[in-house]
């Protein structure tokens, strides 16, 4: 194992996906057992590319954080 530090921004990431890895299984596993109908099924599915819009998004928020902190120091440093 590492030392790794994850940022917060990583730990959002990767409670979704989990959340979504975990949510996928449990669907197969119901529908395998017949405990949920196809259209069922088909209704509580994530799309397949509903991690990597996620953490776009997220990348994307940060992105507009970090601009906006960045220019309210600058205001801040110019006011002095």
């Amino acid at each position: 194992m590492t030392n790794r530090i994850i940022t917060p921004p990583n730990i959002c990431k990767l409670a979704i996906s989990t959340a979504i890895s975990r949510h996928s299984t449990q669907l197969v596993v119901k529908s395998a057992a017949g405990e949920i109908t196809h259209q069922a099924y088909l209704a509580e599915q994530f799309p397949a590319n509903a991690i990597s819009i996620l953490e776009a998004a997220i990348d994307e928020a940060v992105q507009e954080y970090e601009e906006r902190y960045k220019a309210l120091l600058e205001e801040a440093k110019n006011a002095d």
